[in-house]
């Protein structure tokens, strides 16, 4: 009815979020297609980057993420933190929509799935261990794959121990160009990331976007896996494609001891990202007055 009075479907809320976004997160597939057809952006991204589908996929609305495809929706954009909806879709263990969406990618299903997977494997009648032979992949009774990748991220040492005893390559990537190192990085397994530092992992070795591991332990705050990162000769000023460094990081997130330790191994406070913001201005903006405190003693300037 509003829609028919001239009501702006791409109105946007306090989150920058348009009324497909809601409807598409929601579960609500009939609001969806009404909206699409009333000519809603379908790739408009809200605050923190976030398009319609990375909201359906997170839910596992997978109906709302054909329709999202069908009219226009890029399968691949990446969000602030560079999850694209196919990340978000795994990481939420929606498995139906991570299938399609790899499938639309033109990717193999099995790497993405790789927690779902695990976890799926874990509950049936054979030990987990069971599952693993020779080689870098182990198969599962569902035709999914369990590779060095999802041991590193659920930190089953074990396991891992015997792909890479069995010749895994401990620098292998992903789809998303993603190491092993990378996902134990992001998740914070530290005795994970010790192993595969100790069996040659790079610890400098950037993603498709430039990522390195050093940018997602800083990014989630996993202090200890940040300092044996440094502690292995990771770059304390390693930059992504958009200029930011884990300083940067650290900074917009408020981790406040990741903070104080990439400074003492001499993180730069003076670098500007793409956007040329300093790491003192991001945690300006989030208020975090003990990071701004910290950058000031390390000499930030408090002009931009």
């Amino acid at each position: 009815m509003l829609i028919q009075y001239g009501a702006d479907v791409e109105t946007r809320n306090k989150n920058q979020e348009t009324p497909l976004d809601l409807a598409a997160g929601s579960g609500q597939l009939d609001v969806t297609r009404l909206l699409l057809k009333s000519g809603s952006n379908v790739n408009l991204q809200d605050s923190k980057g976030w398009t319609p589908l990375h909201k359906a996929a997170q839910s596992g609305h997978l109906q709302i993420v054909k329709l999202l495809l069908e009219s226009g929706a890029v399968v691949d954009t990446r969000n602030d933190i560079h999850d694209t909806p196919l990340d978000l879709a795994s990481k939420s263990e929606k498995p139906e929509v991570a299938r399609f969406l790899a499938e639309r990618m033109g990717t193999d299903f099995q790497v993405p799935m790789g927690v779902t997977l695990l976890n799926t494997a874990s509950q049936s009648a054979a030990p987990l261990q069971s599952l693993f032979g020779c080689g870098e992949v182990a198969r599962t009774d569902g035709g999914g794959s369990i590779s060095l990748h999802t041991a590193s991220e659920v930190e089953d040492l074990s396991i891992m121990q015997s792909l890479l005893d069995s010749g895994a390559e401990v620098n292998k990537r992903d789809t998303f160009y993603h190491t092993p190192l990378d996902r134990a990085s992001r998740q914070g397994r530290f005795e994970a990331a010790r192993l595969l530092i100790s069996h040659g992992a790079d610890v400098n070795s950037p993603d498709n976007v430039g990522w390195a591991p050093l940018h997602r332990a800083s990014r989630f705050g996993h202090l200890d896996t940040v300092r044996l990162l440094l502690d292995n000769g990771a770059n304390v000023n390693v930059t992504e494609q958009g200029h930011w460094t884990p300083l940067h990081l650290a900074s917009q997130f408020r981790h406040t001891d990741v903070v104080r330790l990439l400074l003492e191994r001499g993180a730069s406070v003076h670098v500007r990202d793409g956007e040329n913001r300093t790491p003192y201005s991001l945690a300006l903006r989030r208020s975090a007055r003990e990071i701004l405190q910290l950058l000031l003693e390390y000499g930030a300037l408090t002009t931009f």
